[in-house]
């Protein structure tokens, strides 16, 4: 027969009456924190598929027919700090993007087409961006689906401004070779929001670093991607980058933290994340992504009495593209002329049980007063 034995963690017997209040969420000190997106790939020439996986952010997948693609480690390439890009998201050194190829190198055929799906929508409110780089002699003509299932407008995409990404242009970036027309760190794409194209310089001369990024202002199911040639043997550059902060709080009952209590996330675009209290009843949710209207809610002690719930939440900055962790606490009391106990039981080995029973009798008659499960 397994042996069990109950450890009794921040038993409390109170008289009631003055409890505590869900104080609301408040700001913690850290500032979110800048991720870029690593890729993998499998396989060949104009048949590709691959994942793109970003903290925070729903699961990707792509397909391409791209005669050539390759992930790349970061090592030579990057988005420096220095970089519109970078300075929200902090620098890519060391994190793989793509490198692609059209379908066929011609200026009016063969185009490549790459499609990212995301298993769920995307967040909205400006907290990721997609990077495309080195296009120069090529173009890129963007399209996307949004949530619901429309074609997002140019607007929708977030084209936010072209750039160039070598150190010549911007501190920190890798260092390019000399431009053929003697322009090295100068050239930029242009972007036509009529037709949703990023077209390279006028006279499509392969250059180095010219790069354009692009934040969306609504949810995605899908993004596309059509590349084709220009000028000689062009490729592009692919990252993905967002924003993530934190969400964490203490349950507690009466003063002594709840262990084991399930907390809820839900994001706008209805995405639930779910935890635990630890047995000091704190919980966290240290990645998600960097937007508002979170609505954060726990499942409390039977008969206690607490705060409303759901409580919203916000990560974002307003008119900023940083944002701010969160704090929100769940305080419970007991129900006047109660007291409340609160427990863990753990088997031989100091693990946690869960669904096990637990009774509470009255010591002088016998009688059973309360009947539970561990969570």
């Amino acid at each position: 027969m397994r042996r069990w034995r109950a450890v009794t963690a921040g038993l409390t017997a109170l008289a009631l009456g003055a409890g505590l209040a869900i104080g609301g969420a408040t700001s913690a000190s850290a500032e979110p924190v800048g991720n870029w997106g690593t890729f993998t790939l499998s396989g060949a020439s104009r048949a590709y598929t691959g994942t793109m996986t970003l903290a925070g952010f729903p699961e990707t997948t792509f397909t391409s027919d791209s005669r050539q693609s390759t992930v790349v480690s970061g090592a030579s390439t990057w988005q420096s700090a220095s970089t519109p890009s970078g300075a929200v998201y902090g620098t890519s050194r060391g994190t793989t993007y793509m490198n692609q190829r059209p379908n066929v190198d011609s200026p009016t055929t063969g185009a490549s087409t790459t499609t990212y799906t995301f298993a769920e929508p995307t967040p909205g409110a400006q907290s990721w961006s997609f990077v495309l780089g080195d296009v120069d002699a090529d173009r890129a003509t963007i399209s996307a689906t949004v949530s619901g299932g429309g074609a997002a407008t140019a607007e929708q995409l977030g084209y936010v401004s072209s750039y160039n990404s070598c150190s010549a242009a911007v501190a920190g970036g890798p260092s390019c070779t000399a431009d053929p027309d003697g322009t090295t760190g100068q050239d930029r794409p242009t972007w036509d929001p009529a037709t949703r194209t990023l077209t390279g310089n006028t006279g499509a001369v392969d250059t180095a670093g010219a790069t354009a990024w692009f934040t969306p202002t609504v949810s995605l199911t899908s993004l596309t991607i059509t590349y084709q040639q220009r000028s000689g043997f062009p490729v592009y550059q692919t990252w993905f980058a967002n924003r993530t902060a934190a969400i964490t709080g203490t349950a507690t009952l009466d003063g002594a933290p709840i262990p084991g209590a399930i907390v809820r996330v839900t994001a706008p675009r209805g995405t639930v994340s779910t935890t635990t209290t630890d047995p000091d009843g704190t919980y966290a949710f240290p990645q998600l992504p960097v937007i508002a209207n979170y609505r954060v809610e726990i499942t409390p002690p039977d008969g206690a009495e607490g705060p409303d719930q759901p409580t919203r939440v916000s990560l974002a900055q307003a008119g900023s593209p940083g944002g701010v962790d969160q704090q929100a606490d769940f305080a419970f009391t007991s129900p006047e002329d109660t007291v409340s106990v609160i427990g863990t039981v753990v088997d031989e080995d100091g693990r946690p049980v869960s669904n096990h029973e637990v009774v509470i009798t009255d010591p002088a008659s016998g009688d059973v007063l309360v009947e539970t499960t561990t969570t």
